[in-house]
């Protein structure tokens, strides 16, 4: 199968509630790429959910550690997107032991690195998962990459949830209707650390159903030591933070949680102020570019009027 007579399909690797993901090659390039179509839905129902503008600025957005989108197209009556093609693992496969405890950090810090820019974009994942996490081992350290952000959308109604994703890593504040911010990607980075080192989620489909039909109070996992006496002590104070119910009480930015990481263990992780500040102008000034165009475009039946 060619799409949009220009990518062939080499194989499918992976499918969503909406879309198909499939390994291509560009027939002009040879280069190859992934691809996303969402075949599920056509192209006016998701342009209902994200507008141009959103697909073109995911575009914008440049991170080593996040999958970069290069670019959008139609192929018969839907969308997909465009992004470079990972290898690697996803992290759903990374085995938690005491040896690899480093290891384990390496990632964290490079996923918070992840959402931190996602955030300076004014953006929530709100997808974060252990299959939307892929690294891959480079001379003895992992390269991660962050995948499928900008997409997970959450429509709540009484007594009935469509949600794109999986339900218990979604943040309490989404599923109860309150929005998302970005602690609620933090709640999620939570929910999948509670997993990976301990092999069971911290809150089950029934309770958190419960919790939305305002039947559960107590709100609070099995502490992770329990399930697992292998976890270091500050590494079960990290994830049950993470899992505050309230986004308030959680870690407020991604500087935070790099300054507990940095004071728990040896090896010290940066944060970089300057980039914040360089990658905020940048947002920033995107924006402002496209405010002028809107007050541009406002004017032209001003024009043709005229003349």
């Amino acid at each position: 199968m060619i799409i949009d007579s220009r990518y062939e399909v080499l194989e499918s690797i992976g499918a969503g509630l909406w879309a198909t993901v499939y390994k291509v090659k560009d027939v002009r390039t040879d280069k190859i790429y992934a691809l996303k179509l969402f075949h599920k839905l056509e192209a006016d129902k998701l342009y209902e959910k994200f507008s141009a503008e959103d697909m073109h600025h995911i575009t914008q957005i440049e991170h080593p550690n996040l999958l970069q989108v290069r670019a959008f197209g139609n192929y018969n009556k839907h969308i997909y997107y465009l992004s470079e093609f990972c290898t690697g693992h996803t992290f759903s496969s990374f085995r938690f032991k005491k040896f690899n405890l480093e290891m384990l950090y390496d990632i964290v810090v490079q996923v918070v690195y992840a959402l931190n820019a996602l955030h300076l974009h004014e953006m929530v994942h709100k997808d974060l998962k252990p299959e939307n996490i892929m690294y891959e081992i480079t001379h003895s350290k992992p390269k991660v990459k962050v995948l499928d952000y900008g997409f997970a959308k959450v429509d709540m109604q009484k007594n009935q949830q469509t949600i794109s994703g999986s339900l218990p890593y979604i943040a309490p504040e989404i599923y109860l209707g309150k929005g998302a911010v970005p602690q609620s990607d933090y709640y999620s980075l939570g929910v999948t650390l509670y997993q990976i080192t301990t092999g069971s989620l911290p809150f089950s489909v029934e309770r958190i159903s419960s919790l939305i039909s305002g039947n559960q109070q107590n709100f609070f996992p099995e502490f992770p030591r329990e399930l697992n006496p292998d976890i270091p002590k500050h590494l079960e104070k990290f994830i049950l933070k993470l899992l505050e119910k309230n986004p308030a009480d959680r870690y407020g930015d991604a500087q935070s949680i790099i300054s507990y990481i940095n004071r728990i263990q040896f090896k010290k992780y940066q944060f970089s102020l300057r980039h914040t500040v360089v990658t905020t102008i940048k947002y920033r000034s995107y924006f402002v570019r496209e405010d002028y165009a809107h007050q541009l475009l406002d004017y032209i039946p001003l024009i043709e009027d005229k003349n």
